[in-house]
């Protein structure tokens, strides 16, 4: 419906334009409805139109999904789109998930994080699949982007415990921490400590494909504080009656539970 108002509107404008010589729509008015487009192949339609249509669409894009990091680079993008505010970004392809991949293949993430620093800083989501990414792109993460909220990483290598302790240390926002199915070197189990007294923005955090005891006295006090927490996904060192008490000190979870524990609970 979007789509067809902007369609429309493009066929007024025209004849306004004809006749008056003109344009009587702000670019401010545009921008703000091609902002409204969700699907990403609506605003790349929106984009084809004509100049003024690609120049609104390129500065109203807030975040950006690339299928595959080696078909563009941050210098091509940054300045396509340069108000930027959240990345997904893959690397590897898919058959990194069985094994098949050689160590040493590519798709680091630190060159990327190094250009968004300068032309993204105030980025505040990275989501990332199947990318490689270190304890020192973390922590440069952590330092670079003051108003990032959220990251993401699925079926990523190359980090340890320690790079998510400079996470939870430094990015005093952060509303998201979403670990999953990753290939972690789990060096110290009181990583969850390193979020500061003072810090209570959290709302998903998702480390369930840890191996190694965490610990609990942590959780339960960053559970306590973080009244918006909504996700909560623990390792299988957790025991049931743990879950109880977290979910005593958080009655607002909607998901709470190892990944075994939450299978049981939806189908019961």
């Amino acid at each position: 419906m979007i789509f067809q108002f902007l369609v429309m509107k493009e066929s007024l404008e025209s004849n306004f334009m004809n006749r008056r010589g003109s344009s009587c729509f702000p670019d401010e008015v545009l921008e703000r409805v091609i902002r409204m487009l969700k699907s990403r192949k609506d605003r790349s339609s929106v984009s084809l139109v004509c100049k003024k249509w690609y120049n609104a669409e390129r500065w109203s894009r807030r975040n950006v999904f690339i299928g595959n990091c080696y078909f563009v680079s941050p210098e091509i993008l940054t300045p396509r789109f340069p108000n930027i505010r959240s990345v997904t970004l893959k690397g590897k392809p898919r058959f990194f998930d069985f094994n098949l991949v050689p160590a040493n293949w590519g798709a680091d993430i630190h060159f990327w994080l190094v250009v968004f620093a300068e032309k993204y800083p105030f980025l505040k989501e990275l989501r990332l699949k199947r990318m490689t990414v270190t304890d020192e792109s973390l922590k440069f993460l952590a330092r670079s982007f003051p108003n990032f909220k959220a990251i993401s990483l699925q079926n990523c290598d190359g980090f340890s415990t320690d790079g998510l302790a400079a996470i939870a240390a430094d990015c005093k926002n952060l509303t998201e921490l979403d670990i999953q199915e990753n290939v972690i070197d789990d060096k110290n189990d009181n990583w969850l400590t390193y979020f500061p007294e003072s810090f209570t923005s959290l709302e998903v955090l998702n480390f369930s494909i840890f191996h190694n005891d965490v610990n609990f006295d942590a959780i339960e006090k960053l559970v306590t504080r973080c009244k918006s927490l909504k996700t909560l996904k623990l390792n299988k060192s957790i025991a049931l009656e743990q879950l109880q008490r977290l979910l005593f000190r958080a009655p607002q979870l909607c998901e709470l539970g190892t990944d075994s524990f939450s299978q049981e609970l939806t189908t019961q």
